[in-house]
C-alpha cells in the first residue's frame, strides 16, 4: 500500500479550461495530461513497479514477508495450572459426546 496522495500526477495547470472535467457533469471529459507529468508519473510507477519486483524476488528467496533484519520477538506462554489444557478442549468433548450419543440413538 502506498499513499495516494504522493501519486506525482495531477498538475494539470498545462491543460486548456475547455478539455478539463467537470465535477458536476455526470459524465467526465478525459484530460490531455502535459508531456512532462506524463514522464513524471512514468519514472514514478516504474520505480514503484522495481520495488514490487524486488519485494517479491525477496519472497521467493526466503518465503517470508518479514523484513531481513526485522527482530523476532519470542514471547514465553506459561501454564499457571496443568489443569488448563483441558480448558483447550472443554468445547469438544460435550460436542463428541452429543455427536456420539445421536449416533447411537439414530
Amino acid at each position: 500500500m502506498f499513499d495516494v496522495t504522493a501519486v506525482p500526477i495531477g498538475n494539470l495547470d498545462g491543460t486548456s479550461k475547455s478539455t478539463a472535467p467537470d465535477p458536476k457533469a455526470k459524465r467526465t471529459v478525459e484530460v490531455d495530461i502535459p508531456s512532462e507529468e506524463k514522464d513524471i508519473f512514468d519514472i514514478w510507477l516504474r520505480k514503484l513497479w522495481e520495488e514490487k519486483d524486488n519485494s517479491m524476488d525477496k519472497f521467493f528467496d526466503s518465503q517470508s514477508l518479514a523484513p531481513q533484519e526485522a527482530a523476532f520477538v519470542d514471547i514465553p506462554l506459561k501454564l499457571r495450572r496443568k489443569r488448563e489444557i483441558l480448558d483447550a478442549f472443554c468445547f469438544f468433548w460435550p460436542a463428541s459426546f452429543a455427536y456420539l450419543w445421536g449416533r447411537l440413538r439414530g
